[in-house]
């Protein structure tokens, strides 16, 4: 059975525009929807919010800017991948980031203006919901663990 929990503890500018739910990453990359290319002017701007709240940089922008605030995410940026599409979701009339913001940073970086990206609609959230199983296997320790802090 899939579980629908509301995100809490996000910061007000990103909880007005960012997903309400957790979603299992596995079964995200499990969808089968064609990737398409997507001009990186139309999702950038996710990158001016604190899409990193719980970590030091929390604005992913100041990255590229500076990448030496966070060797952790520097790291991950350097080592993305871009043979794999990133995952967007129509969401409040515009294209949201759900996974490859590495991706994205290292595509801007390299001075594409495009990258490919698996686009999900609404109807696809109840395919990328967590099952009970995933409580069972530390899922529901980290959500609470997020809702604390």
């Amino acid at each position: 059975m899939s579980i629908y929990l509301k995100r809490q503890g996000v910061p007000k500018e990103l909880a007005e525009v960012y997903v309400d739910f957790y979603w299992s990453q596995e079964k995200l990359w499990n969808l089968s929807i064609e990737a398409e290319e997507v001009k990186i002017a139309e999702i950038d701007w996710i990158l001016d919010l604190p899409i990193w709240y719980m970590d030091d940089i929390k604005i992913p922008r100041l990255l590229i800017e500076n990448p030496n605030l966070d060797k952790f995410h520097w790291n991950r940026v350097e080592a993305a991948d871009l043979t794999y599409p990133i995952h967007l979701i129509q969401w409040k009339k515009r294209l949201l980031v759900l996974d490859g913001i590495h991706r994205l940073i290292k595509a801007m970086i390299s001075g594409q203006d495009r990258i490919f990206a698996k686009v999900l609609n609404q109807s696809h959230i109840h395919e990328i919901l967590p099952m009970e199983d995933d409580f069972k296997h530390g899922f529901l320790k980290t959500v609470k663990f997020l809702e604390e802090t």
